[in-house]
């Protein structure tokens, strides 16, 4: 199903959450490059390993949220961002929404919801990925 090994970074400050999506993914066939509690640590991470796509709690340890996280990453690479959230007010969506991200998420998830999320941005980088250079 999934033609190349996609690289894939998870910010949650959650062990046991980052636990299950790391499952969640590993059964989808991708490999989960890490898992990093902190934005601090996700920036530290993609600036030497170039991560394919970040899956990024809004709520983080540290000193960065998701959000101020997924617009510093945006400095190092352009990649899809799935943001998992529990914080839905009308600010912080417009937050994460006018980042542009691949998709969000709401914490509790279904498994189904963040299958197919990432399947869609996996697809996404295979067909970006696929067209000739210009």
């Amino acid at each position: 199903m999934i033609k190349q090994k996609i690289k894939i970074l998870v910010a949650e400050y959650e062990a046991i959450v980052g636990m299950e999506i790391e499952y969640r993914l590993r059964q989808l066939g991708l490999d989960v490059a890490a898992i990093v509690p902190t934005g601090e640590k996700a920036i530290q991470f993609v600036e030497k390993n170039a991560p394919d796509l970040a899956l990024l709690s809004v709520i983080l340890r540290g000193n960065l949220d998701g959000v101020d996280t997924a617009l510093q990453l945006k400095n190092f690479k352009d990649m899809p961002i799935i943001f998992l959230t529990s914080v839905t007010d009308k600010k912080s969506l417009k937050r994460m929404r006018d980042l542009e991200p691949f998709d969000i998420i709401k914490i509790p998830f279904e498994g189904f919801e963040l299958d197919q999320a990432v399947e869609n941005a996996v697809k996404f980088l295979e067909e970006k990925n696929s067209l000739p250079l210009s």
